[in-house]
């Protein structure tokens, strides 16, 4: 019996060391893997003595093990750096690239509108206008450019000189009417737009002979209604300094078009505020007046007429 016995547990032990052999063949362990494997355990976590002892380093079994935990677990997006506002934004990234396309393109029409403005002037400067290209570079302000319209009165505060007029009733809402004649020209009209709705128009003539210039101005008071430039005169100062009323033509309101304003030039279209003529005619009317700023004030240009000053 015992023989039998001894002989059973031989071969229980044969069976098993057969079996292990036979897993070991088809499972090799760790430090029987081939070398690419140890590189790639290396490579990963960063530690060859791990990986050549084959085993798994600790840190690779925590990061996995909180990664199982934190995808199961509500918040997610936030724990994995992704929250809700960075898949929102490529939205918002979309609507930065649409804004700055926008600013990009509100610069370049604001750059020809700067450059046709300088050739309108230069145009009304020279003795000799073409007419046809003063009428095209006006056209083309008015349908390039956008009048400031959050603050367009602020935009029109300052002093400026009467460039050019398209026809006598577009210089006449500029000047006395009492300058020009046979014996006398008007050598400029100089507009004042102030503070507190102050509006002053300062007209010089010059007479043929050894006669000095004259000086004469028209007061009132201006404003930008709805976009809509107004103007009346209230009073009017004749060559003695002395006040009076302002003359028959002058002695009425006007409304405007801004059709172009800018840090060097204005345009305007103006007609009388009577009851044959309606807003709608100001648009369509044929007449208009171009200024240039003048950045220092009235005052060079009246010392140049030899005339008094204003600011003193």
């Amino acid at each position: 019996m015992r023989c039998v016995s001894l002989i059973s547990l031989s071969l229980l032990l044969s069976s098993a060391l057969h079996a292990d052999a036979l897993a070991s063949a088809w499972h090799p362990s760790p430090m029987h893997a081939p070398s690419f494997h140890r590189s790639i355990h290396a490579t990963v976590h960063g530690t060859t003595h791990s990986a050549a002892h084959g085993t798994v380093p600790t840190s690779f079994q925590r990061s996995r093990a909180t990664a199982q935990r934190t995808v199961h677990q509500p918040g997610t997006l936030s724990r994995l750096g992704k929250s809700p506002s960075h898949f929102q934004s490529g939205r918002h990234g979309c609507e930065l690239h649409m804004m700055a396309s926008k600013a990009s393109a509100s610069a370049s029409d604001s750059k020809t509108s700067d450059e046709t403005a300088r050739r309108l002037l230069r145009e009304c400067a020279k003795e000799e206008r073409s007419i046809p290209l003063l009428n095209e570079l006006v056209a083309a302000l008015e349908t390039s450019s956008k009048v400031q319209a959050e603050k367009p009165k602020r935009a029109l505060l300052g002093d400026w000189k009467l460039a050019f007029a398209s026809d006598a009733d577009a210089a006449a809402v500029f000047t006395t009417g009492q300058g020009g004649g046979v014996f006398s020209v008007v050598e400029c009209a100089l507009l004042r737009l102030q503070k507190s709705n102050v509006a002053k128009v300062i007209e010089v003539s010059r007479r043929f002979g050894p006669f000095g210039n004259e000086k004469r101005s028209l007061s009132g008071k201006w404003g930008v209604v709805d976009g809509t430039f107004r103007l009346r005169y209230t009073s009017m100062l004749n060559v003695q300094r002395e006040e009076e009323a302002p003359p028959q033509h002058a002695a009425v309101s006007y409304v405007g078009s801004i059709s172009h304003v800018s840090p060097r030039c204005l345009v305007l279209r103006l007609v009388q505020n009577d009851e044959k003529q309606s807003l709608s005619d100001v648009k369509t009317s044929g007449s208009f007046v171009v200024f240039c700023r003048l950045p220092k004030g009235v005052d060079p240009e009246l010392s140049e007429l030899q005339v008094e000053t204003e600011d003193k």
